[in-house]
């Protein structure tokens, strides 16, 4: 079985192992956030200065692997997590060489006597620092070899890196530890290996070493990435070797690489934590399971099979399989039997079986001799179309049935569920808790959730999931009755006990925690999308308020559905309250009923549809790529949510089409201008350095930093704002100045035929960008303004992809 995302499940033929059970596919793994993210970072400096010294000769790679992870460092340093650097090698030798100068050389203080080196050839011994508590073993080079203790210890003392006490943040290794690896909080690798070696690390097993998440895992779980730093000649490697594993890896300059994640913290420095305070009070559970089941009877059993009809009972049969073995050469028979497979024949046996099941079902223990009696009466007398004695051989050969195990299960878990869920007064158990004392977190930062920056929280961003949300956190930074809100996430959220639509005990924590002007609080749900339980939820909710309320301080529960919120013109959580309480209320109703009832408050999705095609046409939207189609599409949902609303900023509504926007002028730039670019190094040099000394001195360095930014582009494929790049493209091919050789030469004679209303309107969007999005010069609160700029956003990204299939189909 394959437990550990570290672990490798190929030999160097890459076939798998014949140990190994389930082998999922790595990028299986990325997706459904199992492990961290790998991002292959490199960058133009990472070359190999001649040196007999290992740390001198990779002294670029080591440079830029630790810069890399000073960044990771300061984005996971706020939430107690330690990122860590690994960085591997091909000897021992150098191995001892860089953690020596990293342990010592002030160009890298922040690793300074914090780098460990581990490798099977080490000579030392572990010595013992500091007293009590705060001891720590650290290892001591010496000529003596290592003992086989001093290295258990040693191993040991590696899986825990990731303990706060440790004082280590650097690991230098050449590839040890192949067993009892568990490091998980090492966030940037640095393989370092001669550029011509014809030994090659398998990329599995590199990022085998940083795989490991720091924290839980899930799909919806906080987005985390492994860096590895590499030279640019070893990316084709990744990608054919990571091909088979289903995983597409994403090559960024290495000084360039996204922030996936930020710390969520009170904000003491920049804001009043005492004004914005929250309070949440702390009651007792109101849903407790235990194992009582002395109320349970047989008619409560025949009541919950009534809505089944009884089994069939069938003839007596036994279960048997014929064996053959063969010469493994020959493939002559050397002997056959028939061998019978007594799965649950045992009718006792199968009595504890499936009584071991519904415990497990239920998360009860202790109620055979309770239960048992019930299963076997309820085989005998109610499962099958006539009563039968356990012991008859029909019944036996019908225990180990697919309809019978099905049959049983269906008939007991609800029944099990309802008699030991014990439903109880909620009671306060502790004074009541401030959100500003909860501990930093990390939350996901992306274009479908994105933290957004707001005034009356007392943390310093809100974390949003998709844009619902991102309207929400809007329109309560600007509620004319809300003192103070707050993102209920992180560890230490309110978290409510309730039960799901199949009886099940799950904890459900609502968006927002919300302080109204009067002192009164809500606790409120956004919800684009109904799930099963949303009612169960509801319910529970609506329940822990009215325990939460006391005579001085209300608490009320806040449902929001899309439906509604699109359509809220006030500027007040009251008046938005008590728009939303018809829909709880008939929430609240399905949860008391039997029935499930209608889905509430579910988007209509022609509408939504609708509303995307009164910005551009279906076949339009359907020629694009997938994400600008996500892009646009949610653009134009938050634009319908905050079209109503009062004194809010529409900033929000372009977040999503930024990436999409610089994505196709990435394309277009490459398109027209890769072809180019020269092969050899040295003319590569000089394409990118113009004679530009007939120019003027600040045209000239405006130039030459548009030349700068185009190789970084078409030769490192690390673009800084191509929206950009690609307007200063477009208008000075434009321009009558003769255009001296090289690639300002080729920007005139690539990009001269492009329309000019494409040029014109891609201006247009730059400088809209830069006013109310990228800088906020001004606010963006004029909903007339925000839909004809979202009209032009959405127009250049369907332009640009119109020009870039027009050059395709014409290169065909």
């Amino acid at each position: 079985m394959r437990e550990l995302p570290s672990q490798t499940t190929k030999d160097d033929k890459g076939q798998v192992f014949r140990h190994v059970v389930v082998d999922t596919p790595l990028g299986e793994a990325v997706d459904s956030g199992i492990v961290k993210t790998p991002i292959i970072g490199h960058g133009e400096k990472l070359v190999e200065r001649p040196h007999d010294d290992a740390a001198y000769k990779y002294e670029n790679h080591l440079t830029l692997g630790y810069k890399r992870w000073q960044s990771s460092f300061d984005e996971w340093k706020r939430t107690g997590k330690r990122p860590l650097l690994f960085v591997m090698t091909e000897s021992t030798e150098a191995a001892d060489q860089i953690a020596h100068r990293l342990n010592s050389d002030p160009l890298y203080k922040d690793l300074n006597d914090k780098t460990i080196n581990l490798h099977t050839n080490l000579k030392g011994k572990l010595q013992k620092r500091g007293r009590g508590a705060t001891a720590y073993y650290e290892f001591i080079e010496a000529e003596k070899q290592i003992s086989a203790e001093d290295l258990e210890a040693l191993r040991k003392l590696s899986r825990e890196l990731d303990s706060s006490e440790s004082p280590y943040l650097c690991i230098v290794s050449v590839l040890m530890l192949r067993e009892g690896w568990d490091v998980r909080n090492v966030t940037t690798i640095v393989p370092l290996r001669p550029l011509t070696a014809k030994s090659k690390i398998l990329p599995e097993q590199t990022l085998g070493r940083g795989l490991r998440r720091m924290t839980p895992p899930g799909e919806e779980s906080v987005a985390e990435t492994v860096t590895v730093v590499e030279h640019k000649s070893f990316l084709s490697l990744y990608e054919d070797e990571l091909a088979d594993e289903g995983l597409t890896l994403e090559a960024v300059d290495v000084e360039k690489v996204p922030r996936t994640t930020v710390s969520i913290f009170p904000d003491a420095e920049n804001k009043d934590l005492v004004a914005l305070d929250l309070e949440i009070p702390r009651l007792s559970q109101g849903i407790r399971i235990d194992s009582d089941l002395s109320d349970l009877d047989f008619e409560d059993v025949r009541k919950a099979f009534s809505n089944l009809e009884p089994l069939p009972l069938g003839e007596p049969r036994e279960e048997e399989i014929t064996y053959q073995g063969r010469h493994l050469i020959t493939d002559e028979l050397i002997e056959q039997m028939k061998i019978k497979l007594p799965l649950l024949s045992d009718p006792i046996g199968a009595i504890s079986f499936y009584r071991e099941e519904l415990e497990r079902a239920v998360k009860i223990k202790g109620t055979h001799q309770r239960l048992a009696p019930l299963l076997q009466r309820f085989i005998e007398e109610v499962l099958f179309e006539k009563s039968v004695d356990l012991y008859d051989d029909r019944v036996v050969g019908r225990l180990a049935d697919s309809d019978v195990r099905t049959y049983i299960r269906a008939t007991f878990v609800p029944l099990l569920r309802k008699k030991v869920t014990r439903h109880q007064e909620r009671l306060a158990e502790e004074p009541p808790q401030s959100v500003t004392v909860w501990k930093p977190f990390q939350a996901t930062h992306s274009e479908t959730h994105p933290a957004q920056i707001a005034e009356r929280t007392p943390f310093n961003l809100a974390p949003c999931n998709r844009q619902l949300e991102v309207a929400m956190t809007r329109f309560l930074d600007r509620a004319e009755d809300v003192a103070s809100f707050a993102k209920n996430q992180g560890p230490q959220c309110l978290r409510i006990d309730a039960l799901t639509t199949d009886g099940r005990r799950s904890l459900y924590a609502a968006d927002f925690l919300i302080r109204c002007k009067n002192g009164n609080y809500l606790l409120a749900e956004t919800k684009g999308r109904r799930d099963p339980d949303v009612a169960g939820k509801a319910r529970a909710a609506a329940e822990w308020c009215k325990a939460a309320s006391t005579s001085k301080v209300k608490w009320e529960y806040l449902y929001v559905s899309e439906d509604v919120f699109k359509q809220f013109a006030g500027d007040s959580v009251g008046e938005l309250l008590r728009t939303c309480r018809p829909t709880l209320k008939k929430l609240l109703e399905e949860a008391g009923s039997s029935q499930l009832a209608l889905p509430l408050g579910h988007s209509d999705t022609e509408e939504s549809t609708r509303a995307v095609f009164e910005f551009i046409s279906e076949d339009d939207l359907g020629s694009l790529p997938l994400r600008a189609r996500k892009g646009i599409q949610e653009a134009v949902l938050l634009f319908d949510y905050m079209a109503k609303k009062k004194k809010v900023s529409f900033s929000p509504v372009f977040q999503p089409l930024l990436g999409p926007l610089d994505a196709a002028a990435e394309a277009i730039l490459l398109d027209r201008l890769e072809p180019t670019l020269p092969e050899d190094s040295e003319e590569q040099a000089a394409f990118f350095t113009p004679d530009l000394t007939a120019q003027k001195k600040k045209h000239r360095e405006f130039l030459e930093n548009q030349a700068s930014l185009l190789r970084r582009l078409l030769v490192h494929r690390s673009p800084i704002m191509p929206v950009g790049l690609l307007r200063f493209c477009l208008q000075y091919a434009a321009k009558d100045e003769p255009a001296p050789d090289g690639i300002l030469s080729a920007v005139r004679e690539r990009f001269r035929d492009e329309r000019p209303d494409v040029a014109g309107l891609l201006g247009w969007v730059y400088d809209f960008r830069n006013t109310y999005i990228a800088h906020s010069k001004a606010d963006l609160d004029d909903p007339d303004a925000a839909e004809d700029g979202l009209r032009r956003w959405i127009g250049a990204i369907d332009n640009l992809s119109r020009a870039m299939r027009d050059s395709q189909v014409a290169a065909l």
